[in-house]
């Protein structure tokens, strides 16, 4: 959900680009996507693997019907499914991380002070 998180204050009007969504999701990784030189077909471009990698991922929310792509301005933003599912999972409990195992008592077994047939 983080990527709607960052997506969740964009619009039609006002999208995001792949590589401003990736700096935004990924900046803080210790990868070489944003200074490394490829070229994968659309000439070599410094930092191509971040817009790549962004596009990719936005791809997959599009998919899902969470967010848009448009083409003027370039950018993807998210849509109203996407706003809804953000909403949802904000309201969901954190999963809580389980307690001790139960004893053999109190799963039905005899335990250490139960009687001895």
């Amino acid at each position: 959900m983080k990527a709607l998180t960052i997506l969740s204050r964009t619009d039609w009007q006002h999208p995001l680009p792949a590589r401003a969504f990736a700096l935004s999701m990924w900046g803080d990784t210790d990868t070489n996507m944003f200074t490394s030189s490829k070229n994968t077909g659309n000439g070599a471009t410094r930092g191509k693997a971040a817009w790549l990698c962004g596009g990719s991922y936005l791809g997959k929310l599009a998919q899902k019907g969470w967010v848009h792509w448009t083409d003027h301005p370039t950018g993807y933003y998210i849509t109203e499914k996407g706003r809804q599912a953000l909403k949802e999972s904000q309201l969901m409990p954190n999963p809580t991380i389980p307690q001790e195992p139960p004893t053999g008592a109190q799963i039905g077994q005899k335990g250490a002070d139960s009687p001895q047939s």
